[in-house]
C-alpha cells in the first residue's frame, strides 16, 4: 500500500509539487478560468433535491455529492447538535428537469475508502465515471466530471494498526491516476482530494498534488489564525499555484450548527474553537431581527475573509439547513458570494 511518505517520494522535486498536465488538467483550467469558482455541496438521501433551487440558479460551477454513508453520519450528527427549535422542517421533493445554464458545470462524486477493499473501490470509480471494467462508456449513464477521494470517517479506521491494511485517500489518488493513465478511467476525468487547513500541514497538500490531485477541497475554514497560516505557507511555497484550492465555506445559521462543523472537523476541543463559539452572535443578547442580522453579518465576514486568502481558486459552499440555503440565495443575490452570471 502506498503511504503519504511514498506519495511524497513520487513528487517532481518542484517547489510546489508537480504541475498537472493532460486532458483533465485542461478541463480544470477552463473550470477555474474566472475565479473564484463556486461549488455546491448537494443534499443526498431523504433530502435529495431540496437544494435544487440553488443549483438551478446557475451560480455554481460544480456540485459535489458526498458518499452516502458519510452523509448519513453527518445527518445524524446534525440532528444531535444543531439547534432546530422554531424552524420549519423540510421534506424532499422530486427533482425537476435540469435547468440549462450558459456554461459547462461539473458533477463531482465522492469515493470514500472507509473499510472497502481495493477491488470495491476500483469498481466504485468505474461506476462513478460511467464506464465498464474495460474503460468503455456505459450507454445512458451520466458520468462524473471528477472524483473526490476521501479516507472516510468509519470508527474502525481509528483502531490501532488500521492504517496498515486500510486504503486511504493517497492510495485512491494513486490508483485512480494509474487507471486513468492505463485507459480504464477517462482521460478527461479530474481527480480531487480533501485537506483540513486547521490541522494538517501544507506538506500534505503538496503530497496530494504529487499523488495526482488537480483540485483540493478544504474542510470549513473556521479557526482563522490556523487557516491564514496554512494559506500563506501554501502560497509562499507555491503549492497552491500548482493545484486548485477550493476553500470550504459552511453557511452557519446558529451556534449549534457552528458546533456541528467544529466537531466534524475534529477541532471542537481546541481553545480557539471555544473562543469562536463564544464570539458567535447569541440569540438572548438581541431581538429576533437583530440576531438574524448579526448572524448574517458573521457569515458575510467569513465569506470576505475567505476570498481574501492567497491561493484560493474557489469556494465550496455547504448550506445544510433551510435557513442556510436561504442565506446562500441572499448572498448570491447581493454579490457577497461572487458569481460569473
Amino acid at each position: 500500500m502506498c503511504s503519504a511518505a511514498a506519495a511524497e517520494a513520487t513528487g517532481s522535486g518542484l517547489p510546489g509539487g508537480s504541475v498537472p498536465t493532460g486532458a483533465a488538467a485542461r478541463r480544470v483550467a477552463a473550470l477555474f478560468v474566472r475565479q473564484p469558482a463556486l461549488c455546491l455541496e448537494r443534499a443526498v438521501g431523504e433530502k435529495h433535491g431540496i437544494d435544487q433551487n440553488l443549483w438551478d440558479s446557475c451560480h455554481f460551477q460544480a456540485e459535489i455529492y458526498p458518499d452516502l454513508p458519510l452523509a448519513t453520519t453527518w445527518r445524524d450528527l446534525l440532528r444531535r447538535t444543531v439547534q432546530t427549535a422554531g424552524h420549519e422542517s423540510e421534506v424532499g421533493r422530486v427533482e425537476p428537469p435540469p435547468k440549462v445554464c450558459p456554461a459547462e458545470r461539473w458533477t463531482v462524486r465522492t469515493v470514500a475508502a472507509q473499510l472497502r477493499s481495493r477491488d470495491q473501490l476500483r469498481s466504485m470509480m468505474l461506476s462513478a465515471a460511467g464506464v465498464d471494467p474495460a474503460g468503455d462508456p456505459k450507454p445512458g449513464v451520466r458520468p462524473a466530471d471528477a472524483l473526490l477521494f476521501v479516507s472516510g470517517s468509519h470508527p474502525a479506521r481509528h483502531l490501532p494498526g488500521a492504517g496498515r491494511w486500510l486504503q486511504d485517500s493517497f492510495d485512491l489518488l494513486l490508483l485512480a491516476s494509474a487507471m486513468r493513465e492505463e485507459g480504464y478511467l477517462p482521460a478527461s476525468l479530474s481527480l480531487w482530494a480533501v485537506e483540513n487547513p486547521m490541522l494538517a500541514p501544507v506538506k500534505r497538500l503538496r503530497q496530494k498534488a504529487d499523488a495526482g490531485a488537480e483540485v483540493v477541497v478544504t474542510q470549513p475554514a473556521l479557526l482563522w489564525d490556523r487557516v491564514q497560516r496554512w494559506a500563506d505557507e501554501a502560497d509562499r511555497e507555491l503549492v497552491s499555484h500548482n493545484v486548485k484550492v477550493m476553500l470550504g465555506l459552511p453557511i452557519v445559521p446558529s451556534i449549534g450548527n457552528l458546533d456541528f462543523w467544529l466537531r466534524l472537523c475534529n477541532v471542537r476541543g481546541l481553545p480557539e474553537a471555544q473562543a469562536l463559539l463564544q464570539s458567535f452572535p447569541q440569540s438572548e443578547e438581541r431581538d429576533r431581527k437583530g440576531h438574524a442580522a448579526a448572524v448574517r453579518q458573521w457569515n458575510a465576514d467569513l465569506i470576505r475573509k475567505s476570498l481574501s486568502l492567497p491561493g484560493v481558486a474557489g469556494l465550496h459552499v455547504m448550506p445544510l439547513t433551510k435557513l442556510a440555503r436561504q442565506m446562500t440565495l441572499d448572498f448570491l443575490a447581493d454579490g457577497t458570494l461572487p458569481s460569473r452570471f
